[in-house]
């Protein structure tokens, strides 16, 4: 009797789940996801392979060939608290929060990664982009650092831009480093000359920007309780907002883009899907709810969603062909 009011209680508890989740989604669904990597914080593609910041864990590496059963490869655990990641080639750059600087790491064999270089930095070492022979790294308090990786296993410093508060993000774009600051918004740092990187302009934001996402000559900006804000920066000396989409009661920490379509991931609501062909009105086209979501990529109809707890593989199709 006991053994089968449990397994009632069981089936009840899976039904309740379940009914939740399908309330909790619209034109997404979840295809497969890995559970019980914890401090999941961002995630970077590479190929059939997604690859994982996860704090205290270091850099995992999952096969997402099939999208329904993905499945971790390769493990290197970095030094510190990995925090954010970018690949370049068969390089996955490491922003390894609390004191290891920039870790360099060889994923060309994914079951077996190798770390080639390192390159500490002053600050905390929040975030990461590389365009050419140049990572550049948002380091928190200390600004933005330019370092030279044309030889990855001996990366170094070449220049900085302090007097920037709290550099949390960075993404480059021909020439230009767009940055995330909390305090301050967007702030735009030409670096067509490395060696001399010279502040532009600042496009403040109402909230704490967290993130930077460029796509042609629009900036999207994840600027936490205050929501997704999109400013052009067409004029780099002079840019402006033009848009934005609010969440309520949601901290946004994340934005991809893909085509016409925004995907960003709110902390505590999971993703939502924009359909941003109009930035001065994005319009919401389908969402999945999930807890603790802090990073997000996209590739065709899929989105790979970092949580706290692991990887979502979220099917958008219906989101994007709505």
């Amino acid at each position: 009797m006991i053994m089968r009011r449990t397994i009632i209680a069981a089936l009840f508890i899976l039904a309740f789940v379940n009914t939740v989740q399908a309330q909790n989604s619209w034109n997404v669904t979840l295809s497969g996801s890995i559970y019980g990597l914890f401090h999941c914080s961002d995630v970077a593609l590479y190929g059939d392979y997604a690859c994982l910041a996860c704090g205290e864990s270091g850099l995992k590496i999952a096969n997402i060939s099939n999208p329904v059963s993905p499945y971790i490869v390769g493990i290197y655990n970095t030094p510190g608290f990995a925090k954010s990641l970018v690949i370049d080639g068969s390089l996955a750059y490491v922003a390894d929060e609390y004191d290891s600087g920039l870790r360099i790491i060889d994923i060309s064999q994914v079951s077996n990664p190798v770390e080639i270089g390192f390159c500490d930095t002053p600050g905390q070492c929040m975030g990461v982009d590389v365009e050419g022979d140049y990572a550049y790294v948002a380091d928190g308090k200390f600004g933005l650092r330019i370092i030279d990786v044309s030889d990855p296993s001996q990366p170094l410093e070449i220049s900085s831009l302090e007097g920037i508060e709290d550099v949390l993000a960075v993404d480059v774009d021909s020439g230009y480093a767009y940055l995330a600051c909390y305090s301050d918004g967007l702030v735009i740092v030409n670096v067509e000359e490395p060696y001399n990187p010279v502040m532009t302009r600042a496009c403040d934001t109402p909230g704490a920007a967290r993130n930077v996402t460029i796509a042609d000559t629009l900036a999207f900006i994840t600027d936490y309780n205050y929501w997704l804000r999109i400013i052009d920066i067409r004029d780099n000396s002079s840019p402006f907002e033009v848009g934005y989409f609010q969440i309520p009661g949601g901290g946004v920490f994340d934005v991809a883009v893909s085509g016409i379509y925004g995907f960003i991931v709110v902390d505590y609501q999971g993703l939502k899907v924009l359909d941003i062909s109009q930035p001065s009105q994005p319009v919401l086209t389908g969402y999945y709810g999930a807890s603790v979501c802090l990073g997000v990529e996209v590739s065709g109809y899929y989105a790979y969603v970092a949580n706290r707890n692991g990887l979502l593989i979220l099917d958008c199709s219906e989101a994007i062909n709505n």
